[in-house]
């Protein structure tokens, strides 16, 4: 299933305000306006941090299946631009990506 920019937004916009977004593949930081908007925390996971970071937007680390961020720390995680780049992602996401990220993923 392919998401859109616009559909992510309506889905941020749904969230309870000062819930937790984790964009895995946060290149660009395509998020941030809809957090910002709907006060929503925003964590950009990726290897190594983009430039531009938005006032207010968080960056933690992720290598392989390492991801330096705390469990249960995300409501919604999205990874709508980095599935090609994740192999060795897919083969640790039911110990990884299930205890960190309980509530959604979209992908």
């Amino acid at each position: 299933m392919k998401f859109s920019v616009p559909a992510i937004a309506e889905t941020i916009a749904e969230l309870p305000h000062g819930c937790c977004v984790i964009d895995c593949g946060c290149f660009g930081w395509r998020l941030a306006d809809a957090c910002t908007a709907h006060d929503q925390r925003l964590i950009g996971l990726d290897r190594v941090e983009p430039p531009g970071r938005p006032a207010g937007a968080e960056f933690a680390r992720m290598e392989g299946p390492l991801l330096d961020v705390p469990d249960d720390s995300g409501d919604l995680v999205v990874a709508s631009h980095v599935m090609e780049h994740l192999a060795t992602l897919f083969r640790s996401l039911p110990s990884s990506y299930a205890s960190r990220f309980p509530t959604d993923f979209y992908g």
